[in-house]
């Protein structure tokens, strides 16, 4: 049962990413280099320090980079100075549900209190928040679990009845080591296959939370994977379009992610992880059946895939 929500800060609540890459980018122009907003999408989710080891290899061991991260700050709260944090889409209808409902929350983020206070201040949102642990406070940052474990703990709620709301890989291999209920909102980064495998939900912006959490509530008696999926058949044998969308998945980039976010839009919570096992398990049952034969190996998640896919013709 959910009992609780913790969130990432930057590209989950501020639309602040962005932003990011463009201060990178001009600060690495006054330090003579071009081409430092792009190191940013392979840092999101590291703090300042534990991002270092990354960098380096773009600018190599004697780059000033604790120079450049404040000027990279001045560049940034220039920004916020003028226009103000921006919030991203969603945030302020999300919270109040969340307020309404009797969850409790907390933000996870890998940015310094200081800063991260001064986001929270200046939007108005910090009251929505029971509890905050930031970058400068957690020994080993993500995507180690420890912040997220400190989060639940500071609530007085059990990591298996969190949700955590996060948008970067490394925030999500926290999430998932930590026990929690990962959810992806993608913002600089798209979801794939491989970070599917991390993710319990993928929702487009905060927006669909509210729905997301209706859904996993009234799905708390768990069922098979086999059950859900029925009911998914179901729903495509009486919906021609969505039949369509499901058997238009195969021609997809990650067949398997654009499949479990259609399934997730119907309010049928089939996971990644949840196909992935239950591919293994069709593995297994045909093992046993030719008494251990040599048989060839099958792709898990695939298999339960095409099997499904096959049902609605």
């Amino acid at each position: 049962m959910i009992q609780a929500v913790i969130f990432d800060m930057d590209g989950v609540l501020f639309d602040t990413e962005r932003l990011a890459v463009q201060s990178w980018e001009k600060a690495g122009l006054e330090f003579g280099i071009k081409g430092m907003g792009d190191i940013v999408p392979h840092v999101l989710g590291f703090s300042q320090k534990s991002s270092w080891p990354m960098v380096q290899k773009f600018v190599g061991k004697d780059f000033p980079y604790d120079d450049f991260r404040r000027r990279v700050h001045d560049h940034s709260f220039a920004y916020f100075d003028e226009f103000g944090v921006p919030v991203k889409k969603g945030v302020q209808e999300a919270l109040q549900y969340l307020k309404d409902n009797g969850y409790r929350t907390a933000v996870a983020t890998s940015t310094r209190r200081e800063s991260a206070m001064h986001h929270f201040q200046q939007t108005g949102l910090k009251d929505y928040f029971d509890a905050f642990v930031c970058g400068d406070e957690v020994k080993n940052g993500k995507p180690a679990p420890d912040i997220f474990l400190i989060a639940a703990d500071k609530l007085g709620v059990n990591p298996k009845n969190c949700m955590v709301i996060e948008d970067s890989p490394n925030g999500l291999k926290a999430a998932f080591a930590a026990g929690v209920t990962p959810v992806m909102v993608p913002d600089l980064i798209a979801p794939n296959e491989k970070l599917a495998q991390l993710y319990s939900y993928v929702i487009d912006s905060l927006s669909d939370l509210p729905k997301l959490l209706e859904s996993v509530s009234k799905q708390e008696i768990h069922k098979t994977t086999e059950e859900y999926l029925e009911e998914l058949r179901i729903l495509a044998r009486k919906n021609p379009d969505l039949k369509q969308k499901l058997l238009a998945t195969q021609q997809a980039e990650q067949p398997l992610a654009c499949f479990c976010t259609l399934a997730n839009e119907q309010g049928i919570l089939v996971s990644v992880g949840d196909m992935i096992k239950l591919g293994e398990e069709y593995y297994d049952n045909l093992f046993k059946s030719c008494n251990g034969a040599a048989v060839t190996p099958l792709e898990g998640w695939e298999d339960a895939y095409e099997m499904f896919i096959a049902s609605l013709f």
